[in-house]
C-alpha cells in the first residue's frame, strides 16, 4: 500500500491490523530499515512519477527494488 497508493501512514497501519500508529511506524522501520514515509518517497508510484517528470525527455529513472540497509 505505501507503494501503490498515497492512503495516509495511519490508515494503512490500520489496514495491516496494527491500531498502534507508533508501533507500526518502529516495527515498520526495524524490518526495513526506513521510515514508512521513507520508504514510500523511495519506491512508491507518486515518488516514480515525479522522478520521470524531472528527467529530459528520453532517459528513465533507475529505480531499486528493494531498501538499502
Amino acid at each position: 500500500m505505501l507503494e501503490l497508493t498515497n492512503e495516509p501512514v495511519a490508515r494503512i497501519s490500520r489496514s495491516a491490523g496494527c491500531l498502534d500508529v507508533s508501533n507500526f511506524r518502529r516495527l515498520f522501520q526495524r524490518a526495513t530499515g526506513v521510515t514508512p514515509s521513507e520508504y514510500r518517497s523511495r519506491f512508491g508510484i507518486a515518488a516514480r512519477v515525479s522522478r520521470q517528470e524531472d528527467l529530459p525527455t528520453g532517459q528513465s529513472a533507475r529505480i531499486r527494488s528493494t531498501p538499502s540497509r
